[in-house]
This record gives structure tokens, C-alpha cells and sequence, in this order.
């Protein structure tokens, strides 16, 4: 069952933020030597050059995305 937006709701929020910001959870994850990252359950590929290094796990949504950890 959806209800529909209050005329009190659009009173209680103010404007987004000017600048960017994340909208999910940020992990950092070692990729194993075999260049797996492995996400609850689960084992994802990343290249084997990042074997051995930290990597970033943003999740939003249900989703995961590895990227390299600066």
C-alpha cells in the first residue's frame, strides 16, 4: 500500500545539499590473490593486477561496485 505525499511533508524538507554526497554504504575490501573481493556471501572479480591491495566497495541499492581504493 503506497500513500501519498502530505502537504506537512514538503514542509519539514529543506533544499539538497549544493555539493555531492554518497547515498549508500562505502567498505574498503582486500582482493585476494586469486583478484576475488568477496561481498557478504558472495566472491566478485577484479583484476588480478589489484590482488593484494585495497579495494572500495560502495554499495547502493543491493549492488555492489569494487573500484580500486585510493
Amino acid at each position: 500500500m503506497r500513500c501519498a505525499p502530505q502537504p506537512s511533508d514538503r514542509t519539514e524538507t529543506g533544499p539538497l545539499p549544493g555539493e555531492p554526497f554518497e547515498t549508500g554504504r562505502v567498505f574498503e575490501r582486500r582482493v585476494d590473490r586469486y583478484g576475488r573481493i568477496p561481498v557478504r556471501a558472495h566472491r566478485y572479480s577484479a583484476p588480478l593486477t589489484l590482488a593484494g591491495s585495497l579495494a572500495t566497495d560502495r554499495r547502493r541499492h543491493s549492488s555492489a561496485n569494487a573500484v580500486p581504493a585510493r
